[in-house]
């Protein structure tokens, strides 16, 4: 019995099938570091990184701004840098400090992933 919905997918699935193979659709992915750190890397990152510190199962800094409208600015930029890597940080506003924590939930810690947008962090937040 084919309904509306499944032969729907089943049109999109041989259009995509068509157009390529699964291991070329999975090749074009950006590779996945979903892994967890392990504690050395992790003490490493730390070492040459000042600022950050290892928060229960994240990487968090915490930034000082002149005024509020400073570190909102601050939050959209590292916002759409994070909607960009579809990779999202937990954002804590407060008066003249924004705190920014890096996790991977899905891999329960930090991951490379998380590492690198804490440099992507540091770089916008030296642009302010």
């Amino acid at each position: 019995m084919n309904d509306d919905k499944t032969s729907g997918w089943l049109a999109v699935g041989t259009v995509v099938a068509g157009l390529m193979s699964l291991g070329a659709w999975f090749a074009m992915r950006p590779p996945r570091s979903d892994r967890k750190l392990s504690d050395e890397k992790i003490k490493s990152f730390l070492e040459s990184h000042p600022g950050w510190t290892k928060t229960g199962d994240a990487l968090t800094r915490t930034f000082s701004f002149d005024d509020y409208v400073a570190g909102i600015a601050f939050v959209v930029k590292v916002g759409a840098m994070a909607e960009e890597h579809n990779h999202h940080p937990d954002i804590n506003v407060g008066w003249q400090k924004v705190t920014v924590s890096w996790s991977t939930h899905d891999a329960g810690g930090i991951t490379a992933q998380d590492t690198v947008m804490a440099e992507h962090t540091d770089t916008i937040f030296k642009a302010s």
